[in-house]
């Protein structure tokens, strides 16, 4: 904690400083997508502009592929934001839903 004070208090921006760390803190973020834990989305950016995504409406695993398939229709969405989704929706949420190769 020591320098984090240090280092905050270095151009006078210390309380700029916390509040982006403990921003940084409450999101995940794998490739183009993430999470917001302070709005509760999952953003994905594909060219700069988000498509936000309301966990209220991705309470179950069904939810989830209906998601997933939904997105898989977009013409701008790729196999990789496909693999960060799923990431995220792993990470953030307790829903069985796996993408990749099966363990042998």
């Amino acid at each position: 904690m020591e320098n984090d004070f240090q280092h905050t208090n270095r151009g006078g921006r210390g309380t700029q400083y916390l509040a982006e760390k403990a921003e940084r803190r409450r999101t995940l973020r794998h490739g183009t997508v993430r999470f917001c834990n302070r709005d509760g989305y999952i953003i994905v950016t594909p060219d700069g502009w988000n498509y936000e995504i309301d966990l209220e409406r991705m309470k179950t695993s069904f939810e989830a592929f209906h998601w997933l398939c939904h997105l898989q229709g977009k013409a701008w969405f790729t196999p990789q934001m496909l693999s960060d989704l799923v990431k995220v929706i792993r990470r953030t949420t307790k829903l069985n839903i796996y993408y990749g190769k099966w363990p042998t």
